[in-house]
């Protein structure tokens, strides 16, 4: 069985150089390495193949961000808060399916 590599990728914009010599190494995505980004960038869905992605619900969390900025400066609270965002993956051709590609586990 082949070993499957992935690679994260934080900042999408390096997406395009990491095809580019993916090719020029003579690597399949995402038969030989699957590629995942992080932040949705709109023109993932248009590399070739499509980029999986991690979206972040960036409204949201900005919701929250104004919420703790406005009882801080206008309530004068200083207790710590906490939040947090579900990420949503958007699944794209850019990551081996590993299960149906060995027949399962």
């Amino acid at each position: 069985m082949k070993e499957q590599s992935v690679i994260v990728l934080l900042e999408q914009y390096c997406g395009r150089k990491l095809y580019i010599e993916g090719r020029r190494c003579n690597l399949n995505i995402p038969d030989d390495i699957s590629v995942i980004g992080f932040d949705d960038n709109p023109l993932s869905a248009f590399s070739m193949p499509p980029l999986t992605t991690i979206h972040l619900p960036k409204k949201k969390m900005a919701e929250n961000y104004i919420s703790i900025l406005r009882s801080v400066l206008m309530e004068g609270r200083n207790e710590t808060c906490f939040f947090s965002s579900d990420p949503i993956l958007i699944s794209r051709d850019s990551v081996c399916n590993f299960l149906e590609k060995t027949g399962g586990i």
